[in-house]
């Protein structure tokens, strides 16, 4: 996932409904996140979003996330 540190906080399906957007909800919810997993000794957060998904891009960029890597997965059916 992209983060030196284990166990690591990771940010898992955050969605905000489109009433609360722009509004900084979604940024509220990253610094409370951000806060608690600091206050509990850790270092970084991770976090994934699918590369055709503009908006969560840009929003994991605003909210202070760097992007780490891309990933290509495979699968075979047997």
């Amino acid at each position: 996932n992209g983060c030196d540190s284990r166990p690591v906080v990771f940010l898992e399906g955050i969605w905000v409904g489109d009433q609360y957007r722009q509004k900084g909800v979604g940024r509220l919810l990253v610094t409370e996140i951000s806060n608690w997993s600091r206050v509990n000794g850790f270092t970084e957060i991770g976090s994934d979003v699918e590369i055709d998904n503009t908006i969560s891009n840009i929003s994991h960029i605003k909210w202070g996330f760097e992007e780490m890597e891309r990933v290509v997965y495979y699968r075979k059916k047997i």
